[in-house]
């Protein structure tokens, strides 16, 4: 019963900010995007870090990371055209990148 009672709590505590961090005029910054360029940045400087302690030159691993950043557009693309069935028929739905179907980590289908 008191872990039932403290599920309800939590459950009422933790609420989704909703989909959208802030609106900067016609732009929409969405958590989820947020998140993920949080994400390349810690990895990188984090990535810059460890190259520094083996004797690495960092400069090369922030180098790779805003390569690996250009390529994974593309790649994340191929991915959803390859993995989507209903995407393949149709020719510029699939050379599209910001129209109704768009990259996968944009939220639309």
């Amino acid at each position: 019963m008191l872990v039932r009672y403290f599920m309800m709590l939590f459950a009422f505590q933790f609420q989704s900010p909703g989909a959208e961090l802030l609106h900067l005029g016609p732009l929409t910054v969405r958590w989820y995007g947020f998140l993920i360029a949080m994400a390349v940045l810690l990895g990188v400087n984090l990535s810059q870090y460890l190259a520094k302690a083996r004797n690495v030159d960092p400069e090369l691993i922030g180098d790779l990371g805003i390569w690996l950043v250009i390529a994974a557009i593309p790649c994340a693309r191929l991915y959803y055209v390859c993995f989507n069935g209903k995407t393949i028929a149709n020719i510029h739905k699939i050379l599209s990148l910001f129209g109704k179907v768009a990259l996968p980590f944009m939220g639309q289908s």
